[in-house]
């Protein structure tokens, strides 16, 4: 039962399949694979959700006590100014992740052909933010939270909002792997400045967007005398 063979089963199976009979005109992979462009199924049919609806009154019912709690803790929570999007002048900046269009996290580092041209890893820094601690396009800059600290090289981008910068995810710098292209295209760790102890409540899961950083300039190192 190989993954062709399943897809193969799941599409002539399905409403437009062929379901094995030879007389009857529906798809299957093959004859998908066929028509490389698509085949038109016709119109779509609209306005069916309140027939999927499974609630007795076929209604969405969007409120939901835990979410109804916890939209009420954070209302107490930035009244109160805490928590971990309050401001503090030691990590004026928030950092939002990123991802490269031919990359999912790290998924395909291991790809040649997705690998070949420029992979940037470098944070994206509004220009505003840049010219106020000093950094150019392609300098050098130290980003560091409560937890950790990784050095990468800056883009000067107006994409940016002032106040926020973007790391992208998924590099392994710092990671033993026994893939050979992750090795040979390390960059900065974004992972390494999220704190697991800043858990989002409801989901369980770790703040990993709009945490607190703070970002300066790393001095270019000197060369070395000849």
């Amino acid at each position: 039962m190989s993954p062709r063979w399943i897809l193969d089963a799941m599409i002539r199976t399905g409403p437009f399949g062929d379901r094995y009979l030879p007389w009857r005109d529906g798809l299957s992979l093959a004859r998908l694979a066929e028509h490389p462009h698509g085949i038109e199924l016709g119109e779509l049919r609209t306005g069916v959700l309140r027939e999927k609806l499974l609630t007795r009154d076929r209604k969405v019912h969007l409120e939901h006590e835990e979410i109804s709690r916890e939209l009420a803790r954070l209302d107490e929570t930035l009244a109160a100014g805490t928590g971990p999007w309050h401001e503090d002048g030691a990590y004026p900046f928030r950092l939002v992740g990123r991802r490269d269009n031919r990359s999912n996290n790290s998924w395909l580092h291991n790809v040649p052909h997705l690998m070949r041209g420029e992979r940037c890893r470098r944070l994206r820094i509004h220009p505003q933010d840049a010219t106020r601690l000093g950094l150019a396009d392609g300098e050098r800059a130290r980003v560091k939270s409560r937890i950790g600290a990784v050095e990468v090289e800056v883009r000067v981008s107006d994409e940016m909002m002032p106040g926020v910068v973007s790391l992208p995810h998924g590099r392994g710098e710092g990671f033993t792997t026994n893939r050979r292209l992750v090795r040979e295209s390390t960059g900065p760790n974004c992972n390494a400045l999220i704190d697991h102890r800043a858990i989002e409540p409801l989901a369980g899961m770790a703040l990993l967007n709009g945490f607190p950083v703070a970002v300066e300039r790393v001095a270019p190192r000197a060369r070395a005398a000849g």
